[in-house]
């Protein structure tokens, strides 16, 4: 492994242990207030709505002092990673939608499947651009 690739290795790893942990916070959000409220369209969206910004708040917090040791300005970050948290919101919503309520998927499994492409699409973005 090259002296480059170590530190990536690293930060992703970091990266995937702050993700791990909020997704804990969101998915015991979601499938809590999925018990408690039911499971029609509705709720089902404001579990998720819920549980995404438990998770958007610990992320944008832990992503920037520890996976991406960023010291760059705060409100500049902020405002980079609120733009791709309202993208992430409207883009898990609309798919999760899709996905549960036309493709008849369960909720839990299309909530799985959503994450992981925001997972996907977002760690590129956070080290190239919002925490550069």
């Amino acid at each position: 492994m090259t002296t480059l690739a170590r530190p990536a290795l690293h930060q992703f790893a970091r990266y995937a242990i702050t993700g791990g942990a909020a997704a804990a916070i969101e998915y015991g959000l979601y499938f809590t207030l999925l018990y408690l409220l039911g499971r029609d369209t509705l709720h089902v969206q404001i579990a998720h709505s819920t549980g995404f910004i438990a998770g958007a708040l610990w992320v944008f917090a832990v992503n920037r002092f520890w996976t991406f040791r960023s010291s760059g300005a705060v409100h500049k970050q902020a405002a980079g990673y609120l733009a791709l948290l309202a993208f992430n919101f409207v883009a898990t919503n609309a798919l999760l939608y899709l996905l549960s309520h036309h493709l008849g998927l369960w909720p839990e499994l299309a909530k799985v499947l959503v994450t992981g492409l925001m997972v996907a699409w977002n760690f590129p973005i956070y080290k190239y651009v919002i925490y550069r």
